[in-house]
């Protein structure tokens, strides 16, 4: 099946949205203009590029060149290419002037916000479209100023709590590094954490299209349910109880039958500190345990009762022995 090229597919291309197929589609497309991409070889193609944006931006009334190709002498051919689709996309966006006369409304169509927390920290925040998202420790969010008529789509990393607005008539979609997400109105908790192997979506309510980022295989995910992928493994839908997977954004920390290294990982996110676990072995050891607005403190005491360790904390780092 043939893709569409659209402005939307374009806007998800320049932030790096696309699958593989959409991504070769929109180059396809945009070396099919006549544009001359032969240089001489002692060409200054950094002065044609500036040349060529000053003259889209004349035509568009733009004021700030997109910094979005690097040329070094070494790469003249790829350069070449990448020249070819500036120019593609640079008639693009003529044409969807032309056939939208108000031209902010194109250039804000291509304006991202971008959430992000630190460690120790949390955020609540209300998109352009009435979803309200639970950001927690360590996670970003990227999402455009203005959706399409079409669709709703956002870059994720890290962790956090979505509860989607509905509108059946634009499906509010989620990229991570490994996956992607569909939905049309629901709440859900995902997990994506750059570094860590597994992205795992648990719904609370409604239903869920959790796939792959390339879209080759995908699994129907429904309350209190949990689809995780691991690369080169297949998706997996499992039962359990979705409020404690959620319980983070209340201010509980859980913890179910989790290795101590995992267990540390997660401290170190939420409290904003540093774990050395020193002895050998006790990474692997396993906790469980559910704490209320806890304290770095209070946890340690458990944990080192729980599975008999010695701990020294000076300042923001913890040694366990």
């Amino acid at each position: 099946m043939s893709i569409r090229i659209t402005q939307e597919l374009l806007e998800q291309y320049h932030l790096g949205l696309c699958s593989a197929a959409e991504k070769a589609a929109v180059e396809e497309w945009l070396g099919t203009a006549s544009i001359q991409t032969d240089f001489p070889e002692d060409i200054d193609l950094r002065l044609m590029e500036d040349q060529e944006w000053n003259s889209l931006s004349h035509r568009l009334n733009l004021n700030k060149k997109p910094r979005l190709l690097i040329f070094k002498p070494w790469m003249k051919v790829a350069a070449a290419a990448c020249f070819a689709v500036l120019i593609g996309t640079g008639v693009l966006l003529y044409a969807l002037q032309n056939a939208r006369p108000q031209t902010d409304q194109v250039v804000a169509a291509l304006k991202f916000h971008e959430l992000k927390t630190g460690k120790g920290e949390k955020l609540n925040h209300t998109l352009p479209d009435g979803t309200v998202v639970h950001l927690n420790a360590q996670s970003s969010l990227k999402y455009p100023e203005h959706f399409s008529d079409s669709s709703r789509v956002l870059d994720f990393s890290g962790e956090g709590f979505f509860v989607v607005a509905k509108d059946a008539n634009r499906p509010f979609i989620i990229h991570t590094a490994q996956t992607s997400t569909r939905v049309l109105g629901t709440s859900f908790n995902l997990k994506a954490y750059p570094g860590e192997e597994e992205t795992a979506i648990v719904v609370t309510e409604g239903k869920v299209s959790f796939s792959d980022r390339a879209r080759k295989q995908s699994i129907l995910v429904n309350p209190d349910q949990c689809g995780t992928y691991i690369p080169g493994k297949s998706l997996l839908n499992t039962n359990v109880y979705a409020a404690k997977y959620a319980a983070w954004k209340e201010g509980k920390l859980v913890f179910d039958n989790e290795k101590l290294s995992a267990v540390a990982l997660k401290m170190e996110r939420w409290f904003n500190v540093k774990i050395f676990i020193e002895r050998t072995g006790l990474k692997e050891d396993r906790f469980s345990g559910k704490f209320d607005q806890p304290t770095v403190s209070g946890v340690m005491h458990s944990l080192s009762v729980a599975i008999q360790f010695k701990y020294k904390k000076e300042k923001n780092m913890i040694r366990i022995y």
